[in-house]
């Protein structure tokens, strides 16, 4: 199924379904369009008062995105294992080469348009092996290969831990930037 997009004279933004014999008006919540682009997934639209928005319909498939940190511990021969990092460790929550700072409580949504689908969850394998439970990985050092399996000289960890965001703003009109 295609749809064939128009706005008229008022603002009002219609489409015409290849299945059907008559133009459907899209519900705007009072915003006047005057200009709409049609594209296979979504709609943009610029407003009267040049604003950009945009219309996404519900699909089969969610539009999803990911994000991840890892959380990095370092051996203390006193209590084990430990977030005491060294002053030239990586940060106790990062990116994967640990260049980035990123605890899990300063990932925000990036919008209204947006739902957390979860809480955080702990990777459970590592390159297709399975993990322990905690999901803790292993190596010598920072950066180094980590494997699995905890050795007598593995003198740091990592675990991964992940989440999805999903787009919830489906069939209405979601604004973009703010001019």
């Amino acid at each position: 199924m295609t749809n064939l997009w128009a706005v008229n004279s008022l603002g009002k933004v219609y489409t015409l379904s290849t299945n059907d014999d008559h133009w459907t008006e899209l519900i705007s919540d009072g915003i006047d369009f005057k200009k709409v682009a049609a594209h296979e997934f979504f709609t943009w639209a610029i407003s009267g008062d040049h604003q950009i928005y945009i219309y996404v319909p519900t699909r089969d498939i969610p539009i999803r995105c990911r994000v991840v940190t890892y959380e990095n511990e370092r051996w203390n021969p006193f209590s084990g294992f430990s977030t005491k990092l060294l002053p030239t460790d990586r940060p106790h929550w990062s990116s994967a080469d640990g260049l980035a700072s990123l605890p899990q409580e300063n990932f925000h949504l990036p919008s209204k348009s947006w739902d957390w689908e979860e809480e955080w969850y702990v990777e459970d394998n590592l390159d297709g092996q399975p993990l322990e439970p905690e999901g803790w990985t292993y190596a010598a050092d920072f950066p180094a290969s980590y494997s699995p399996n905890k050795t007598w000289n593995s003198l740091v960890r990592r675990r991964k831990w992940i989440r999805y965001r999903r787009f919830c703003a489906t069939n209405k009109w979601s604004l973009v930037i703010d001019i």
